[in-house]
């Protein structure tokens, strides 16, 4: 399994899609705008057992998972080229990363289905649901790691290019020596 990047928040769901079609959410403008990021919210907050699912952008959908407040994802490509993402709650302050892997190693248990991805473009943009995808560059979205564009704080985003155009996202919720995780499972349709 390799580590590819992380993804932070301070709260709200991750959105998960092609890069094309996250590069136009425009995530949370003001508290006097309808956008992206309410309307993603009212979703989550009409059914508090709502792990995520698809969500209409622009001409396109993504797919929403619940991270389960602020914290960090570990993102790893997975074994068929798929990914996991891994947001733990690890028991031992002073455990290193191995741990977090060991979690996204666990088999899959307890499956809610999020829905499918189309990639057409070749790369994967995960997103804090609060960031604006407007400001990516097409070089930043090309590339596997965390674009800059015009975020508001780092680590917030993170690109994965891949070769397959057809994913099922699984949330499951796993437990171990290590502490809690919760994960989403990017696995690749076979076409």
């Amino acid at each position: 399994m390799k580590f590819v990047g992380y993804v932070s928040c301070e709260g709200g769901p991750l959105i998960i899609g092609d890069a094309s079609i996250v590069r136009t959410w425009r995530g949370y403008v003001n508290d006097d705008v309808a956008d992206d990021y309410k309307r993603v919210c009212a979703v989550f907050d009409n059914d508090p057992q709502y792990e995520g699912g698809p969500i209409e952008v622009g001409s396109g959908q993504v797919v929403t998972w619940e991270m389960q407040g602020a914290g960090t994802s570990f993102v790893y490509e997975a074994p068929g080229d798929g990914l996991i993402i891994v947001r733990p709650w690890v028991d031992d302050p002073d455990a290193d990363d191995s741990v977090i892997e060991e979690a996204a190693q666990l088999p899959l248990t307890n499956r809610v289905a999020l829905g499918d991805l189309e990639v057409a473009t070749g790369a994967i943009l995960i997103m804090w649901a609060t960031m604006s995808g407007l400001s990516f560059s097409d070089a930043e979205l090309a590339v596997t790691g965390e674009p800059i564009g015009d975020l508001s704080m780092g680590e917030t985003a993170l690109v994965v290019t891949t070769p397959h155009k057809h994913f099922h996202l699984i949330h499951d919720y796993v437990e171990g020596p290590f502490g809690q995780a919760r994960r989403c499972h990017l696995q690749v349709a076979h076409e």
